[in-house]
């Protein structure tokens, strides 16, 4: 019996690019911010782009920009709002520190959301989950 070959798919590339982009996307805006951008203008650029480009992707896929329910609206406008509040809090913290603090603060967060997760019950904190925490939070470290 021969070993099976792996193919690589297109998750193996997302899962490769994904912080890839991350990574340049932290570097050219604290590059930005540092050679003449003030943060709001900077944002209200993200803002305006990132709005075109999802906007033209839910065109594309979905037909419409239509949310149904008031529940929906209502998720969607918290959302809205946390989002701003999360890129206003990124960029002012970019203009204030280095990018390297950024990165291990952005790097942090998924381990700090399952630790609240399994804090609150929403999630069990399994071995497995105890063992990845500690490998991702020992690569940020790196």
């Amino acid at each position: 019996m021969g070993r099976a070959t792996r193919r690589v798919g297109a998750d193996d590339v997302i899962l490769v690019l994904a912080p890839v982009m991350w990574s340049f996307h932290i570097v050219g805006s604290k590059y930005s911010l540092s050679n003449g951008f003030l943060p709001m203008p900077f944002l209200i650029i993200r803002f305006v782009s990132a709005a075109i480009a999802f906007a033209l992707v839910a065109l594309f896929v979905e037909r419409t920009l239509r949310i149904k329910g008031r529940s929906d609206r209502l998720h969607v406008a918290a959302a809205a709002l946390m989002f701003a509040a999360n890129q206003i809090a990124f960029v002012y913290a970019l203009k204030l520190t280095t990018a390297v603090t950024v990165s291990l603060v952005f790097g942090l967060f998924p381990i700090t959301v399952g630790v609240l997760a399994a804090a609150i019950g929403r999630e069990a904190m399994t071995t497995q989950r105890l063992l990845a925490g500690v490998v991702s939070f020992v690569g940020v470290s790196l």
